[in-house]
């Protein structure tokens, strides 16, 4: 069983996307993909089973901008 919460979700022209924000101190964003690269594609495949068009991700540190 997962469980997860999408931090934001929002459709665009190309088809919808998921931000899921990190606030990691001692992180960039290549860790931030390694730490949680898998979490964010389980939201990618989850999203795709319920609507239709495609689906982009990103990872966003919030505590460093980028």
């Amino acid at each position: 069983m997962l469980n997860g919460t999408i931090d934001s979700v929002f459709r665009e022209a190309a088809g919808w996307k998921i931000v899921d924000y990190k606030t990691d101190v001692d992180a960039t964003a290549a860790v931030l993909q390694q730490r949680y690269g898998e979490q964010l594609a389980a939201y990618v495949n989850a999203w795709r089973r319920f609507t239709d068009g495609d689906v982009a991700s990103a990872l966003v540190d919030a505590r460093r901008p980028e």
